[in-house]
């Protein structure tokens, strides 16, 4: 269709786990399997003053499993990485669409973290993949922030970093716009309270003020 949906990509929107494996069964070969999971459609996000203009502002590209992993369809996306290995999985963690966004940025749940964790020795998770920003200057875990993802994945997160810095970091760096993690917060929601007292409470143990100069 005009956004270059296939069955197999719609069966992965919808969650049609059942269509889904029955695509896949008709092909005899794991290489096709493989092209047609890959193949990228055009995800158009909401519209505003500022995207409107650029096609490329406004669409996706992004492949089955990103699909999978936006509309949080874990059932299909196990179905679909069964047919993957450690060697071959690399393609997908190693793509990237037409605004530099990798699969980090898809993942909405721990649920779905543990999983790629516990699959596939290649996918990490940590300060250095949350924190990977797209041509936007958006990083995963501010965009998880800004759209007031379940505050469990966001503590989880954080808890991926090895140190307070980089919890520090995550939170602080800014995007094009000069915004961070925190300004993009929504307003007086547990996001934002969460954010606060975990800078509140890194910045208390801080003894010398060389210890924060990294922030300024």
């Amino acid at each position: 269709n005009k956004h270059d949906e296939t069955p197999l990509s719609i069966a992965c929107k919808k969650n049609h786990f059942f269509v889904l494996r029955y695509i896949l069964s008709k092909m005899k070969h794991t290489e096709d399997k493989l092209q047609l999971i890959e193949m990228v459609w055009k995800y158009e996000i909401t519209k505003t003053s500022d995207n409107y203009r650029r096609k490329d502002d406004y669409q996706l590209g992004i492949n089955c499993v990103l699909t999978c992993c936006l509309f949080q369809n874990l059932g299909c996306l196990k179905e679909i990485l069964s047919h993957y290995n450690d060697k071959s999985i690399t393609n997908i963690l190693s793509f990237k669409n037409n605004k530099q966004q990798s699969i980090y940025r898809f993942i909405k749940n721990i649920e779905t973290c543990k999983f790629l964790e516990k699959t596939f020795k290649s996918f990490q998770v940590g300060f250095k993949e949350f924190n990977e920003v797209d041509v936007d200057g958006m990083s995963p875990f501010m965009a998880i922030i800004k759209h007031s993802s379940k505050l469990k994945f966001i503590i989880w997160i954080l808890n991926q970093c090895k140190t307070d810095s980089e919890k520090l970091k995550l939170i602080y760096n800014c995007n094009r716009d000069g915004d961070n993690a925190l300004d993009l917060a929504p307003a007086g929601s547990m996001q934002e309270l969460f954010l606060i007292k975990t800078i509140k409470s890194i910045l208390s143990t801080y003894q010398r003020i060389k210890d924060i100069t990294f922030l300024v």
